[in-house]
C-alpha cells in the first residue's frame, strides 16, 4: 500500500506519490479530462510475474472545490468529489512510471537513482504494524518495495506552486516524449 494517486496512460499505470498537500489529487483532477483514474489517495498494489500492478480503487477525489455538497471541514477546504464511473479503470494495470512530486522553483522531472527512490517510498508506504515484531511481514515489505523500484522507472517531479495545469501540462509533455 503507498500513499499515492494513479492513472492510466496507454494502458500503463502511472503513479504520483508526494506527501499531503503536494497536489495529487488536484492533478488527478484535471487528469480525468483525458486519462482514466485507477485509484487516488491509496494505492494498493501486487506482483504477478515480477510485474508491479497497480489495483483499482474508489472513485473518489479529495479537491478544493467551491461548489460541492460534500464538504470536508478539513484545514485545507476540501471537498470529496466523486469520479463518474466511466472514468475510471476497471482492471489491474502494470505500473511503469512512479513521479515523487516535490516543490520547486520551475516544473521540471528528472529520473532518479534507486536509492533515492528507495528513500521516496518508504516515506510514502503504509509500513505492517506494529514495526519490527514480525520478521516475516517486514521481509515481506521490504522485498515488495524492492520489486517495485527494479520493475519501474521513478522521477523527481519539481512542481511549481501556482497553476496546477501546467505542471499537469508538464507531465503530460513528458508521457508523450517517452511514450510516442
Amino acid at each position: 500500500m503507498l500513499h499515492g494517486s494513479a492513472f492510466n496512460y496507454k494502458d500503463k499505470a502511472i503513479v504520483i506519490i508526494g506527501s499531503s498537500g503536494s497536489g495529487k489529487s488536484e492533478s488527478l483532477n484535471k487528469i480525468q479530462n483525458k486519462n482514466k483514474i485507477i485509484s487516488d489517495d491509496i494505492l494498493a498494489i501486487e506482483f504477478s510475474d515480477n510485474n508491479a500492478l497497480c489495483l483499482t480503487g474508489l472513485s473518489t477525489l479529495c479537491i478544493k472545490s467551491k461548489n460541492s455538497l460534500r464538504n470536508l471541514d478539513d484545514k485545507r477546504q476540501r471537498s470529496l468529489e466523486i469520479i463518474p464511473d466511466m472514468l475510471m479503470v476497471k482492471n489491474k494495470l502494470k505500473i511503469s512510471d512512479i513521479f515523487f512530486l516535490n516543490w520547486g522553483e520551475a516544473n521540471s522531472i528528472c529520473e532518479i537513482d534507486h536509492t533515492s527512490s528507495f528513500k521516496q517510498i518508504i516515506l510514502n508506504s503504509f509500513r505492517p504494524i506494529p514495526t519490527g515484531a514480525c520478521t516475516e511481514t517486514e521481509t515481506f515489505y521490504m522485498s515488495s518495495l524492492t520489486k517495485l523500484i527494479a520493475n519501474t522507472e521513478q522521477y523527481i517531479f519539481k512542481r511549481r506552486r501556482g497553476n496546477i495545469n501546467l505542471s499537469v501540462e508538464k507531465l503530460y509533455e513528458f508521457l508523450n516524449t517517452k511514450y510516442d
